[in-house]
């Protein structure tokens, strides 16, 4: 084949992937233009970061419209349902766009990290856009086999092809052009400038992978010839299977201990138990490309029977959360993909996997319920939220017709929990939801104590009784508007870190143990006491900071926020500055 011929080929795709996705290109253009456009403004506005998330919606949207024309054309035979379903779809974006518009939006965002800080800055749009991008995703996977759900395994994994062939691709492109670029810059202009590399990265990551993944997405059909290759089998069967075997061994493992000693920890049951169960099922709607055996019919009878009884822990645990402490958003993602799971291993156990596709069709629909509309995430979360902050605010006498009535006389239990509850809504929320603080307005968290009869309140030790997490412990809770930094002449080096438990950062080790945060160097060891850091809380200092000094030296860590647990090390996080000398 000459290269006259390659050329031809390649046009010929390209031209046949624009026809076939023209919207869905257009849209990764449009933010590909956005986002190196971003790269060269000094800030990004709120309307620019709507602009990023509509535009990356319209990518999936219009794959998925696309592939949904396809199915329609395959029922109906005709081809005007293509220019209803285009424009209810420019529809959705023009309504997403203008919502987004008008959602309170309370911090910047810089274009390369948009969609993992999504979720913090916007609120409520942040849970739509991701709802939407994630039904999108899921419904491309089945819409177009609708009506022929043969072969819908092979149809998957060559979707999964598509994908691995797009990232190797823009990866080898990525690279060549950055040195590329590197060599210019260096050798004819005598500077770097990185918003060319960060440039060259969203030209290639956004629009090339794009259009490489869709020019090899797969049309619908039987694929009753197709052979899949043998190391993906191979892969699956050899490798994924026995690994997943060993993780629900584990998991059984702990289930057995904590039978004995009635102690549930949440967070690790329901994330584990969800990883487990997610991937078994993944695992599960695959796994008729591999050749039959007995140890493959074996998994596939027991699988589905395991994630069950993992699922009732989840649920029990879950709901000892929710009764006490009432739904947070992740509390209702959590049960609302234990209920997914729950489905699909019955449905597995029932239907014999004759048919996939219901397993997809449920998670689409149940992600749509928990992003879009009343009973979404956000909407469920705020009322349950809500209602138990005028629990305590009653209880307390602090509500009067509506309006804040200042108490002191309130015990440290409830001031925890009406801080914790206000504080959800001021940050994770929206707090012109509570009417009574939204008439007061931004006065109120400069000085609740007017409104509240006292300042927020951060700490306590408290017995659990049947709470499932250890009996005593310390928490923190630590956000400020603004920070004051002061003396460090002394210092000539820092970094801004977000840290975690046993999160390392040079030469520096954090862990939490025995309510205090230790750093660690090399074989030295200095602490911070959790109650030294809410006793500098509690008395409104301008900035939170400690002087550690080693054997080679002094840090300064200064606090830009901090949340924390004794009960629960893994909770721990904190944004600091660290000022070495």
């Amino acid at each position: 084949m000459t290269i006259k011929d390659i050329l031809k080929n390649s046009f010929s795709d390209l031209k046949y992937t624009i026809l076939r996705f023209p919207l869905a290109i257009l849209s990764g253009i449009l933010l590909t233009i956005v986002t190196i456009y971003g790269n060269f403004q000094e800030e990004i506005t709120y309307r620019y970061t709507v602009l990023l998330a509509v535009f990356t919606v319209g990518i999936f949207l219009f794959i998925f419209i696309s592939l949904l024309n396809s199915f329609l054309q395959t029922v109906f035979n005709k081809t005007y349902y293509k220019y209803l379903t285009n424009l209810l779809g420019i529809v959705i974006l023009i309504v997403l766009y203008y919502f987004g518009k008008n959602s309170n939006l309370n911090s910047q965002v810089y274009p390369s990290i948009f969609l993992i800080d999504l979720l913090y800055i916007t609120k409520k749009f942040g849970t739509i856009v991701y709802g939407l991008i994630v039904f999108f995703i899921i419904s491309s996977l089945y819409v177009e086999k609708l009506n022929n759900p043969k072969g819908t395994d092979i149809y998957i994994y060559k979707i999964i092809r598509a994908i691995g062939i797009s990232v190797i691709f823009s990866i080898v492109i990525l690279v060549g052009t950055q040195l590329i670029l590197y060599a210019l810059s260096t050798l004819f202009f005598d500077f770097i400038d990185y918003r060319y590399f960060m440039s060259n990265i969203n030209l290639i990551m956004i629009l090339v992978n794009l259009i490489v993944f869709l020019s090899n997405y797969p049309k619908a059909s039987i694929y009753e010839d197709y052979i899949v290759p043998k190391f993906f089998k191979k892969l699956l069967i050899n490798i994924v299977v026995v690994l997943l075997i060993i993780f629900g061994l584990i998991l059984y493992i702990y289930f057995a201990m904590i039978l004995i000693q009635r102690n549930i920890l949440v967070r690790q049951i329901a994330y584990l138990v969800i990883v487990y169960g997610g991937f078994t099922i993944g695992t599960l709607i695959l796994l008729n490309i591999v050749e039959d055996s007995k140890f493959k019919r074996t998994y596939m009878k027991i699988a589905p029977i395991s994630i069950i009884p993992l699922l009732g822990m989840l649920f029990y645990s879950m709901g000892g959360r929710i009764k006490n402490y009432g739904i947070t958003e992740n509390r209702y993602f959590v049960v609302l993909i234990g209920l997914w799971l729950l489905f699909s291993s019955v449905y597995f156990i029932i239907n014999k996997y004759k048919n996939n596709l219901p397993v997809l069709m449920v998670f689409s629909l149940l992600t749509l319920i928990g992003t879009v509309g009343p009973l979404s995430a956000y909407n469920v979360s705020s009322r349950s939220q809500k209602n138990r902050l005028e629990y305590y605010l009653n209880k307390n006498n602090m509500l009067k017709d509506g309006k804040l009535v200042p108490n002191s006389d309130v015990s440290k239990e409830d001031k925890l929990e009406i801080t914790n509850i206000l504080e959800y809504f001021i940050y994770s929320k929206d707090e012109k939801e509570l009417p009574y603080i939204a008439e007061i307005g931004d006065d109120f968290t400069l000085d609740t104590s007017k409104y509240l009869g006292f300042d927020f309140y951060y700490s306590y030790e408290y017995e659990m009784g049947e709470n499932p997490e250890p009996e005593t412990g310390i928490g923190i809770s630590y956000q400020p508007d603004k920070i004051q930094v002061d003396n460090i002449n002394d210092y000539n080096h820092m970094d801004l870190q977000t840290v975690f438990n046993n999160s390392i950062i040079g030469d520096y080790t954090f862990i939490v143990k025995d309510d205090n945060l230790e750093i660690h160097k090399n074989k030295e060891v200095e602490a911070i006491s959790f109650e030294e850091i809410n006793e500098k809380i509690n008395t409104s200092i301008s900035s939170l900071d400690f002087e550690l000094e080693f054997s080679d030296g002094k840090i300064k860590i200064l606090f830009y926020m901090i949340n924390a647990s004794s009960n629960d090390p893994e909770s721990f996080m904190a944004t600091l500055l660290l000022f070495k000398d």
